[in-house]
């Protein structure tokens, strides 16, 4: 219908912009092209709006769950360091008892001059204490993230272990933890 020359029909318009740009961004910048889409969606077309919020919706998940993948990394990574740091303390403590008992190795934990804090395990566990049957060493031992003794994820660390050796094995009872929680 024509009135004076104009059209005076309305007329859908065949783009929506914001929709457009908020289903670019959903792909990278997730939070912020979900809310451009969510915006999108009160002008037609919606096609690419909706399509921004579903791609919005799993980018913001996925982000969610890096983040959480990153914070447990973290975690472990500071419980590791805990563990190391521990092992050594017990490990300087036993070097005192024995060049104060003729190189006799302490027969449990509560011989030695040692940080209580030292004793306790990053998961909340009391450490073990074992000397190797050789007479020439000791372990130390930790019932790992679950705190169960004889799971999978134990920790037992020997004296004369590396940085690195020690570094593996603990990354190994990590992981044996998340397996068996998880399953493999």
């Amino acid at each position: 219908m024509v009135d004076g020359g104009f059209e005076s029909e309305y007329q859908e318009p065949r783009s929506n912009t914001l929709a457009i740009v908020g289903f670019v961004l959903a792909f990278c910048l997730s939070p912020i092209g979900l809310l451009l889409s969510l915006i999108a969606l009160a002008k037609p077309p919606r096609g690419l709006a909706v399509a921004g919020v579903i791609v919005g919706l799993l980018g913001c998940v996925a982000w969610a769950m890096l983040g959480w993948l990153v914070v447990q990394v973290g975690r472990h990574g500071f419980e590791v360091a805990e563990v190391m740091e521990d092992y050594r303390s017990i490990e300087a403590a036993v070097a005192a008892h024995r060049a104060a008992n003729n190189d006799a190795y302490p027969d449990e934990l509560s011989q030695l001059n040692v940080d209580q804090a030292a004793l306790t395990d990053p998961w909340g566990g009391q450490y073990r204490y074992e000397k190797l049957p050789d007479g020439k060493g000791f372990a130390v031992l930790s019932s790992g993230i679950d705190g169960r003794s004889g799971s999978m994820d134990d920790i037992r660390i020997e004296f004369g272990m590396t940085e690195s050796e020690i570094s593996n094995h603990l990354g190994d009872s990590i992981g044996k933890h998340y397996e068996e929680k998880y399953g493999g």
